[in-house]
């Protein structure tokens, strides 16, 4: 069974937004399925900067060996 998260702060965008990345990844490799989730958020933005609106994604990954 497979269930990691990772929280990430990456540097700030050109824009001079800085966002924060949350990613979950759960299954099993038995079953050949994950499952994911992304999300991101604003943490800092200058004053009078409109920062573009965060972004989730979810999904089902099969996997598949060669």
């Amino acid at each position: 069974m497979l269930d990691g998260y990772a929280t990430i702060s990456p540097p700030q965008t050109p824009d001079g937004c800085t966002w924060q990345d949350h990613h979950h990844i759960e299954g099993d490799i038995h079953s050949l399925m994950l499952t994911y989730t992304y999300g991101e958020k604003v943490i800092s933005k200058p004053a009078g900067i409109m920062c573009w609106s965060p972004c989730t994604e979810e999904g089902t990954v099969q996997i598949t060996f060669p």
